[in-house]
């Protein structure tokens, strides 16, 4: 296993300072700005005090802890132009490039024929390492109801890992292109990452290497990767691309770490 699946996050009810057993210290997570306890605890997350530019750099309190930074929170960081979250200048406005998320940001990308079984996902247009290519979308349901699901219609749905007690089904209900992303351990070329918003996990995936425009786009599913029965395809390291069949495949990831 590539690392657990996160812990769910559950607002603690605490009316004073959070003692060992608020409920946010015993998962090892910061009480957030949805916690009952009073906002000078001393578990609660304080954002950052990034300059312009800074947020998607180690230097990133919030981006090195895998979450978006938050403009009711982050020094700096407003989603857009007089959105009343930030008081500062107009240049501090508008410039943190760690909210892709909330702004629902994302790169061109469209299915295309594979050479594997099915749909793959391919990029319109030049995508450098490390930008934000868009959000895996899906009906947010319990573990055990993704079981129900599984072995109730096996090879036909689409799982993502959130957090220990939820995940991610882009199956017929909610979805978007990001499902048709195909594994491959030899050629990945994206990378996913389960990013904290505002209280809840969403799934980001980014730009792994420079990827030119008109290319499958790849990530490597993991060993947590529950195949369910059908078989596991590797693609060599150098393999062309093409465009048009249709299929179905089973997939239950798990967002790794950067």
């Amino acid at each position: 296993m590539a690392g657990q699946a996160k812990p769910h996050p559950t607002p603690c009810k605490c009316e004073s300072a959070c003692t060992a057993q608020c409920v946010c210290l015993t998962k090892n997570m910061c009480c957030e700005t949805d916690c009952g306890c009073p906002e000078n605890c001393e578990n609660r997350y304080r954002g950052c005090y990034c300059s312009t530019g800074q947020c998607r750099s180690k230097r990133c309190p919030c981006f090195t802890a895998e979450r978006e930074c938050d403009s009711n929170i982050c020094r700096n960081c407003s989603l857009c132009d007089g959105d009343g979250s930030t008081v500062g200048q107009p240049e501090h406005k508008s410039s943190c490039n760690n909210m892709n998320l909330q702004k629902g940001l994302g790169r061109r990308l469209y299915r295309g024929s594979t050479e594997l079984p099915g749909w793959g996902l391919f990029n319109s247009d030049f995508i450098k390492k490390d930008d934000f290519i868009g959000e895996y979308v899906g009906e947010v349901i319990t573990n055990e109801e993704a079981n129900r699901r599984q072995a109730e219609h096996p090879g036909s749905s689409y799982f993502f890992t959130l957090d220990d007690e939820y995940i991610a089904d882009a199956g017929k209900t909610i979805w978007n292109l990001l499902r048709f992303g195909n594994h491959s351990t030899n050629r990945a070329n994206c990378y996913a990452v389960c990013m904290f918003v505002k209280g809840q996990y969403r799934i980001a995936l980014f730009a792994k290497e420079d990827i030119v425009e008109e290319n499958e786009l790849f990530l490597d599913y993991g060993p947590q990767f529950h195949w369910n029965g059908t078989e596991k395809i590797e693609l060599p390291p150098k393999v062309g691309t093409s465009r048009g069949r249709s299929g179905k495949k089973t997939k239950r990831k798990k967002a790794k770490k950067a």
